[in-house]
């Protein structure tokens, strides 16, 4: 919350609002009058676009999923704090890169359609508020209660054309590290153990759920949470319960080493793996397990 005795703005950025309920709430009753609240309405995870074994089928519901997820999350925020103003933002990027074809299975909704989703909510039309869409380094003034620029809409031709020809080009900084053998990895991974299991030990985490890594030469490193001992297998398809996650050696090696040098959360929203799960279920103690996998 941003207070400087005229205005209230509340910045509502990475608090979807099941995580956030009672701290909006509390807001509100400390803050009754807001002029303006900047509201996410997307979640930026691996969801669908990185789910590797995913039917054409699978993906567009695993789209629609997510999308309506992110929407009802920023609108039952609007429903809270009920701003005067409100401008729904942190939801719009292209991933680069090798990976660039996750871009057509992206679950993002456009600005101008979250509006639409907002506005046609009977709590937020009769509480009049207003949205505000501003293009890059456009502004609006509390109070003139004007934009700097009229909005112009993001042309979906014109940025699947720079995906394509610009940004599918752009090379990672990891690409440039030396590659990484089967016996480098499976050491950092005995050595990232520790810190899984004490933090297992921390969340009483135990449990019949294997994690498995893409390693070279076809074979992958194997996880399951009832001991967190990593060993080197030909083939898990015996396996009825587990997380896949397969990414560049080097990425991995680099997220292995610690946050400083790669960090699992960042891997994940960012795109940067693909992803198969069994059963299909989301299993949030996992991937914060996954986060402390490093020496």
């Amino acid at each position: 919350v941003i207070d400087d005795g005229e205005y209230v703005l509340v910045n509502t950025n990475d608090c979807p609002f099941k995580i956030s309920c009672n701290a909006l709430k509390t807001v509100k009753i400390f803050y009754p009058n807001i002029d303006f609240a900047l509201v996410g309405y997307t979640s930026a995870s691996l969801f669908p676009h990185c789910m590797m074994d995913y039917s054409n089928e699978e993906m567009s519901e695993g789209i629609q999923k997510a999308k309506m997820s992110g929407l009802q999350s920023g609108l039952s925020t609007l429903s809270v704090l009920k701003p005067k103003y409100y401008m729904p933002f942190a939801g719009t990027y292209i991933i680069g890169g090798s990976h660039y074809k996750k871009n057509m299975n992206l679950p993002l909704p456009e600005m101008t359609d979250a509006i639409q989703f907002f506005q046609n909510d009977d709590h937020i039309s009769n509480a009049n508020c207003q949205p505000i869409l501003l293009n890059f380094n456009a502004s609006f003034d509390l109070k003139t209660e004007k934009v700097s620029a009229p909005y112009i809409e993001i042309c979906p031709v014109q940025r699947k054309v720079y995906i394509e020809k610009t940004a599918s080009k752009f090379k990672y900084t990891f690409e440039a590290e030396p590659m990484v053998n089967n016996d480098e990895l499976l050491k950092h991974f005995r050595d990232a153990s520790l810190r899984l299991k004490q933090k297992q030990r921390e969340l009483d985490k135990f449990e019949d759920i294997n994690l498995i890594f893409d390693v070279n030469d076809k074979k992958f490193v194997h996880i399951n949470l009832m001991n967190s001992n990593p060993k080197i297998v030909e083939d898990f398809s015996d396996l009825v319960n587990y997380h896949r996650f397969k990414l560049d050696p080097r990425l991995l090696n680099l997220s292995l080493k610690g946050p400083r040098f790669a960090n699992w959360n960042n891997i994940e929203s960012s795109g940067m793996l693909d992803f198969a799960r069994k059963p299909d279920e989301y299993r949030m103690d996992v991937h914060i397990l996954l986060s402390s996998l490093y020496v």
